[in-house]
């Protein structure tokens, strides 16, 4: 963000600190509002109506969360040409934050360098779908058209950190070769994480909390307004006091 030079556009609801990255950056931001009857996907009217007023000769970065933290929203295939027709027709480049992308539950994750090759970066790493979350070793993945933003990146960089932990560049090289041992491991975690996504979504729903299904990730994202009432009785007005209530009476953070 820091060396781009456009606007950025992020998906909201989003991870929290993408905006927090932009406005530090100096970077004119635009929300790219998802809506809850599209699952929380970004659809192409969506961001033709977000990109409306800016110039049409600036290029611009779209920030993408696929699987999204922390909605748990997918694209298929289908759907992110779709999107990235729109994109090609205002100069938006895509950054799309694939960490979750090996952790999906519904078939193949489809990568933005599949269907967007000249304007897609691909951002990923080991902290999520390889359960590495301590040694913090990601990367990004330019093409050749964005060899200048990538060598400014680079540039930038250098001057935060100098190289990632030896021992995770090691475990990396075996991790992204398909090894038999790593597959098997995702698939075991993602059976897992599919299994706890069901089960909360069932019993959200069986209370009417209106929630979407996530389809890869971590996370699920429902919306408690059908409870207001309820809540409001035990004192509980906003989504602070909730969170509070179910840290400090269920255990759950």
């Amino acid at each position: 963000m820091t060396v781009f030079g456009g606007d950025i556009l992020i998906n909201a609801p989003a991870w929290t600190t993408y905006k927090s990255q932009a406005v530090l950056a100096g970077r004119s931001l635009i929300l790219v509002n998802s809506r809850e009857e599209d699952d929380w996907r970004i659809t192409p009217d969506v961001l033709e109506q977000a990109v409306s007023g800016t110039k049409q000769d600036r290029y611009k970065l779209l920030i993408l969360c696929n699987p999204c933290n922390p909605t748990g929203a997918c694209y298929t295939e289908e759907q992110l040409r779709d999107l990235v027709k729109t994109c090609r027709k205002h100069n938006i480049l895509v950054m799309s934050d694939e960490i979750y992308g090996r952790i999906h539950f519904t078939g193949e994750h489809v990568c933005i360098s599949k269907v967007y090759p000249e304007g897609g970066i691909l951002c990923s790493g080991m902290s999520k779908w390889a359960g590495a979350g301590g040694w913090r070793l990601g990367y990004h993945v330019y093409p050749k058209e964005l060899s200048l933003l990538r060598d400014l990146v680079i540039s930038a960089s250098s001057h935060s950190y100098s190289c990632a932990p030896a021992p995770m560049q090691y475990a990396f090289a075996e991790a992204i070769q398909n090894i038999p041992a790593c597959d098997e491991y995702i698939r075991h975690v993602t059976r897992i994480m599919k299994c706890v996504s069901d089960f909360c979504v069932r019993e959200l729903r069986s209370v009417k909390v209106k929630v979407a299904q996530p389809h890869g990730g971590f996370y699920l994202f429902p919306t408690f307004e059908v409870l207001r009432p309820a809540l409001a009785r035990r004192g509980i007005a906003n989504g602070q006091a909730m969170c509070d209530a179910m840290l400090n009476e269920c255990s759950v953070a």
